[in-house]
């Protein structure tokens, strides 16, 4: 069924197939993203990733995608971003592969640079009554990060930890800390460990022709494509500094 509105947002049209993400407009006229997850059974969980999704209104790192609105409609829980003029970094990655490119070293260290940042500001955000509280995100794997045309990057979701370990927001096993996908809590460590794992995919390529071959897409990349990592790939991370 296609959706014509979401609670009292107007669908423009539907931006994932994979997921349910829409490009809407708001009842105020403003253009946003919805995200439509599946209700967990679990209400406490809810109410942890509503809580922890207002205190991201606090941070003010770029790459932070926050979430501006909450609610639910149909036995979905939509969750509300500001728009961003770009493509996931999946997709992008998916483009790249598909012609047997790679992403520059460069652009490679700029994105990691610019999600460590994100995520060093939310583990260590504070509450109304200035305890330290860590914001985790819990499910960054390429599809959470977003590449504006001009190169900006954002990575949404920051909050629905809770969410992710009540089964309401997949997660792409790759990406996942053994600890946590062992049953155990969502931790800043976690997060380290899934971008870590996606600084590795991104420069080497390993890993990212098997996630390809589950979902039964496109072709491996040709030779030439990968990257050997040793200390001329380091490089530009100083340029960072």
């Amino acid at each position: 069924m296609t959706r014509t509105s979401i609670g009292e947002y107007k669908v423009t049209r539907r931006l994932e197939e994979a997921d349910e993400v829409y490009l809407a407009r708001s009842p105020r006229g403003y253009n946003c993203r919805i995200r439509l997850l599946d209700r967990p059974d679990d209400d406490e969980a809810w109410d942890l990733a509503r809580r922890s999704a207002e205190l991201c209104t606090n941070l003010d790192h770029p790459a932070v995608g926050k979430v501006i609105d909450a609610f639910e409609d149909e036995d979905k829980l939509a969750l509300v971003f500001d728009p961003i003029d770009g493509d996931t970094l999946d997709k992008l990655l998916q483009k790249l592969q598909s012609s047997g490119q790679a992403l520059d070293l460069e652009a490679v260290w700029y994105v990691g640079h610019q999600l460590a940042g994100a995520m060093a500001q939310a583990h260590t955000t504070g509450d109304d009554d200035g305890d330290i509280v860590a914001v985790c995100h819990g499910h960054l794997t390429p599809r959470a990060v977003v590449v504006a045309w001009n190169g900006f990057v954002r990575l949404d979701g920051f909050g629905l930890a809770p969410l992710v370990s009540a089964g309401a927001v997949p997660v792409e096993a790759t990406f996942r800390a053994p600890e946590e996908a062992g049953g155990g809590r969502i931790t800043p460590r976690g997060d380290c460990y899934a971008l870590g794992m996606l600084i590795w995919t991104l420069l080497t390529w390993e890993i990212w022709f098997q996630i390809f071959v589950d979902r039964g897409a496109i072709r491996p990349p040709v030779n030439g494509s990968r990257q050997t990592v040793n200390e001329s790939t380091l490089q530009p991370v100083e340029q960072l500094s």
